[in-house]
């Protein structure tokens, strides 16, 4: 399926889909809403999909430094190309334009970069986040549009899921911004990924060859898919570790 009937299918299914990324150092549940549907971010790397008509009238970026306490929350959007930033108790502190619809969002916190799925770029957007500027972009063409971003607090790797059809993965180093290896996923067109602390990666895939949903779990170490789990439907999106006990939901 091409990338033009990906978009359709993101634009019939989701108004404003946005995605949401903690960022913190501890274990801390997200202060949003009930009324926002927020899935709480549980642990740095963390990002998932939030469903919302909107944060209200736009307001000029502002100067704000994301790398101290009350840590910020990036919103991105498959509809506009701003990235939305909200600071400590969900105070809404600006925006920042990218040119490019984007997916997934994650933090490395030993360099103080976030790392954005550009899915209208097929890059990785990445944003000092002390300066909130744009430094530079990764190209995820070879593969598909980049989605789901997770940070690995054990290989300190970012990890990165295309929203293609066959789907990948993509293993980023940080200190050199580049690929260094592509995975084959069990599925497709995945959205959303998650970690266990220093263990597994998992990303959900929404389809597979059998017609329904999967998750693969990828040790960081040898990035190689170690374990697959077939759903018994499909639209497989969300996926979060506990770390506490080990399991995956």
């Amino acid at each position: 399926m091409g990338l033009d009937m990906n978009k359709k299918n993101l634009t019939n299914l989701l108004i404003t889909a946005l995605v949401i990324l903690l960022f913190s150092f501890s274990p801390l549940l997200s202060t949003a809403s009930a009324s926002s549907n927020a899935i709480p971010s549980l642990y740095p790397g963390q990002s998932g999909p939030i469903h919302q008509a909107g944060l209200g009238a736009a307001s000029p970026t502002k100067t704000i430094d994301c790398t101290v306490k009350p840590w910020c929350i990036y919103l991105t959007s498959l509809v506009t190309d701003d990235i939305l930033i909200v600071k400590g108790g969900l105070s809404y502190a600006g925006e920042i334009s990218v040119s490019s619809i984007t997916i997934g969002a994650a933090d490395d916190p030993s360099n103080g970069m976030v790392y954005v799925g550009g899915y209208g770029c097929e890059c990785v957007i990445v944003i000092n986040a002390k300066t909130e500027v744009v430094t530079t972009t990764i190209s995820t063409s070879s593969y598909g549009p980049a989605s789901a971003v997770v940070y690995s607090t054990l290989s300190k790797m970012i990890y990165v899921a295309t929203f293609s059809d066959p789907g990948y993965y993509v293993a980023i180093d940080p200190s050199t911004n580049k690929v260094v290896k592509a995975i084959s996923a069990c599925g497709y067109y995945a959205e959303f990924g998650d970690q266990l602390n220093k263990g597994d990666v998992y990303f959900a895939n929404r389809e597979s060859s059998s017609g329904y949903g999967c998750v693969d779990a990828i040790n960081p170490t040898t990035n190689k898919i170690v374990a697959t789990v077939s759903l018994t439907d499909d639209y497989a999106v969300g996926v979060a570790a506990n770390s506490a006990n080990k399991e995956v939901y």
